[in-house]
């Protein structure tokens, strides 16, 4: 059968049904395509698509693809309670404290919804790295969600590294934007 056979059989059931539908045309194109002028979709008012190019499909599919349907998720930001400040040398500095909180912000820029993911929250500085974990929960694409670290114990006058990481992505867009450094120091006290 052909394409515009299995079209006009489904827009008949469609229609027997008394169900909407719009047919649409490609008139034109330009470029690298992967379909051509005259090839047909028909769309019906709720439900799913009755047809779609086997290249898109397949394309979607391939992680090298640019339209592949893959999570994107990001460390977007991480903020301290108490807030750190930046002083005149560019250094985050929190106020005199004996812990802190972290609230590390994830962002699902990619173009499926993420699965739960493994995110590491890793504090080293003044003894041995302190490596906690939580679960980032599904995102829809667009989405974000904050992961709080509760009551982390710090130094007075103690220098630290805190890096929140996403280890274990796989097909991610973009693995530069798993990891997010912030060196901060915490005021003395007094």
């Amino acid at each position: 059968m052909s394409e515009l056979s299995d079209l006009l059989d489904a827009a008949e059931a469609l229609a027997a049904r008394g169900e909407p539908m719009a047919m649409a045309t490609i008139v034109a194109t330009r470029g690298s395509t992967y379909r051509r002028a005259g090839a047909r979709l028909l769309v019906p008012a709720e439900g799913e698509l009755l047809t779609l190019s086997l290249a898109y499909v397949e394309a979607s599919r391939s992680v090298n693809s640019g339209i592949a349907l893959r999570p994107g998720l990001r460390v977007a930001s991480i903020t301290s309670s108490p807030l750190w400040n930046v002083n005149p040398s560019d250094q985050a500095v929190v106020p005199a404290t004996e812990q802190i909180d972290f609230s590390v912000v994830i962002t699902n820029a990619g173009n499926v919804v993420s699965e739960p993911e493994r995110i590491d929250l890793t504090l080293g500085g003044a003894s041995d790295p302190l490596v906690l974990t939580e679960t980032v929960p599904p995102l829809e694409p667009g989405e974000q969600t904050a992961i709080q670290f509760l009551e982390i114990p710090i130094v007075a006058g103690g220098v630290y590294e805190v890096v929140a990481s996403l280890p274990e992505l796989a097909n991610d867009i973009d693995l530069e934007d798993n990891v997010l450094t912030v060196m901060f120091e915490v005021n003395e006290e007094g």
